[in-house]
């Protein structure tokens, strides 16, 4: 991998990992105006 774009080539490959956890979740409900209790509370799923 390399620090500046002028070092890609054609080939190379990247990977991103992220954990996904309960404040994403709500805070993408909010951003996308999903807030249906279906996504976000566990009782009523």
């Amino acid at each position: 991998m390399t620090d500046s774009i002028q070092g890609v080539k054609v080939g190379d490959t990247a990977t991103f990992e992220k954990t996904v956890s309960e404040q994403d979740i709500v805070d993408f409900a909010r951003v996308t105006g999903d807030e249906q209790p279906l996504h976000l509370d566990d009782a009523y799923a």
